[in-house]
């Protein structure tokens, strides 16, 4: 997989953070990367009850969950999120399922309470639309930006 690059303006005081729960190792480390250079405190869990410990934990500002995976799904992250850290910024992806299509799973998600869906794969500028849609204020250091991404050879 090529690699991303991206120049990110000189960083603030704030530095907001945020859960990426997804089974897939590629996809949580690729996103976390991502929200990491834009600025993101990142955490990472590999399923829904580690997820939601950490979000308890942490409280996080933005939680990224997979709809699809072990032990308990995202669908029940974001309900336990919304229902605990109502100020929590929810983002659900999916790929969808040999038995669902990811675009109903997402539009239930929407309907849950997501602030945002992303179906995968998505691009780093899809990512960081999303993930930064919510202003976090003058002292924070995330960068809302669409570029300048680069995928190296």
């Amino acid at each position: 997989m090529p690699a991303i690059e991206m120049t990110v303006p000189e960083a603030h005081n704030v530095c907001p953070r945020a859960l990426v729960i997804d089974d897939d190792p590629l996809v949580r480390d690729l996103t976390a990367e991502i929200l990491r250079r834009a600025g993101y405190s990142v955490y990472l869990a590999a399923d829904g009850i580690d997820g939601m410990a950490q979000a308890r934990a942490l409280r996080p500002s933005l939680v990224i969950t997979d709809i699809f995976m072990p032990q308990q799904d995202g669908i029940e992250v974001l309900r336990q999120v919304k229902r605990e850290m109502p100020g929590t910024r929810v983002v659900a992806l999916s790929g969808g399922s040999p038995l669902l299509p990811r675009l109903d799973i997402l539009t239930v998600a929407t309907k849950l309470g997501a602030d945002a869906v992303l179906a995968k794969p998505f691009t780093p500028t899809e990512l960081l639309a999303v993930a930064t849609a919510n202003d976090w204020g003058p002292d924070s250091n995330v960068q809302a930006f669409s570029g300048p991404f680069r995928r190296s050879a």
